[in-house]
């Protein structure tokens, strides 16, 4: 059975009167919040977005705390995160990805008042046989 809780180091940094948060293993997530207790509720509703989104069932090893240098502002805590509640929250989230497509295509589909959005989105469901 696969692990419903997972636990990360964020490093927390007092910035000007609130809190910038990363996570070294986890790359993309990242937040901040006004004050400490809501910059760790964000800090876990963030990692579990991204651990779902992103990593889907294959996660990174998290880092042993002791480990991770800090310098000035910065503060080490550990952010759990209960991937089932993640998963549901993240069913309907949407994610901004940018794409590149052909010139041509762009402007004939930006006349014919084309979402890309939901172009893309049906493609994708298409293509993965999702739906």
């Amino acid at each position: 059975m696969k692990e419903r809780y997972l636990v990360y180091p964020a490093i927390f940094e007092k910035d000007g009167q609130g809190y910038v948060v990363n996570f070294p293993d986890v790359p993309n997530a990242f937040t901040e919040g006004d004050n400490l207790k809501q910059a760790l509720v964000r800090a876990s509703e963030v990692l579990g977005a991204i651990l779902t989104v992103d990593y889907q069932d294959v996660y990174p090893t998290a880092s042993d705390i002791s480990q991770i240098k800090v310098q000035g502002q910065q503060a080490v805590y550990p952010v759990e995160v209960d991937l089932v509640q993640a998963r549901e929250q993240t069913k309907s989230v949407s994610v901004k990805k940018n794409t590149t497509i052909p010139a041509d295509l762009a402007r004939r589909a930006e006349a014919q008042g084309i979402n890309f959005s939901q172009t893309l989105t049906e493609a994708l469901e298409k293509k993965l046989k999702v739906c």
